[in-house]
């Protein structure tokens, strides 16, 4: 068997057991907005996480995604283009809603807004290519073996049998490996449900927590969750996830 078919036997192995995982450096926001000053605009915005959400076993899932912090500006102005005072943004967007996450850095307010797609854009495309991957081993990691299968897809899915179901979808932004099977994950920002955690809906933004995760072990993550931190906002308030599956996909061996 050549190395091409023995790609997609992985491929497909992946695939019958669960969605496939997201090819983050493709995925991506396409959208037109409503007609303004300058008219309609066109965009593209690149994704950082990607959710997937089953109400209950019969349904198909829903996919929310959470496009990349920016700086707020001034489009096609012709002054100033930063915001004054400055702010950074993002979005959690789904096929029917979108909410904007805002930070303020010199007063810390957090003027979050939330509601229908229509409202805004006449057009919102969410972009999720699956990625060919394979998933790798968490036992069995190696330096060789991360360095060829760079860059590297995790998942973090529900416990097994709870309601609803969910399985979250991120890019690896930093991983440790030692010998004996040792490896630890630190990433994010990741995008998970506000199911996924119980007495958290303090942090939730239209019904998602945003986090960024630790974890070194496949039954089990910590998160340091979005949320406000005195006047300010910040990742500082402490989860953990138990009971859950993780896995790591990257590029497969020809």
């Amino acid at each position: 068997m050549d190395a091409v078919a023995r790609r997609a036997l992985r491929v497909a192995a992946v695939m019958t057991t669960s969605p496939a995982p997201v090819d983050f450096e493709r995925a991506c926001l396409a959208w037109e907005t409503k007609s303004g000053s300058h008219g309609r605009s066109h965009g593209r915005w690149r994704l950082l996480a990607s959710t997937l959400l089953w109400p209950d076993r019969q349904a198909e899932p829903t996919r929310h995604v959470l496009a990349a912090m920016v700086m707020a500006g001034d489009v096609y102005g012709a002054g100033r283009l930063p915001h004054d005072p400055p702010y950074s943004y993002q979005m959690i967007v789904s096929a029917d809603r979108h909410a904007i996450v805002r930070a303020y850095p010199l007063d810390g307010a957090g003027r979050d807004t939330a509601g229908a797609n229509s409202e805004i854009f006449t057009r919102l495309t969410i972009h999720a290519p699956a990625l060919n991957a394979e998933r790798l081993d968490l036992a069995a990691l190696t330096t060789d073996r991360i360095d060829r299968a760079w860059p590297l897809t995790a998942r973090i899915a529900s416990p097994t049998g709870s309601e609803p179901r969910w399985q979250a979808d991120f890019p690896v932004g930093h991983i440790n490996v030692a010998q004996g099977g040792r490896f630890q994950v630190e990433t994010g920002p990741i995008l998970l449900p506000g199911a996924a955690l119980e007495g958290m809906s303090a942090a939730a933004i239209d019904g998602f927590l945003l986090a960024y995760a630790f974890f070194n072990r496949a039954d089990g993550a910590d998160l340091l969750l979005w949320q406000r931190s005195g006047a300010a906002r910040a990742y500082s308030r402490f989860a953990r996830l138990d009971g859950v599956s993780i896995e790591l996909f990257g590029r497969g061996q020809d």
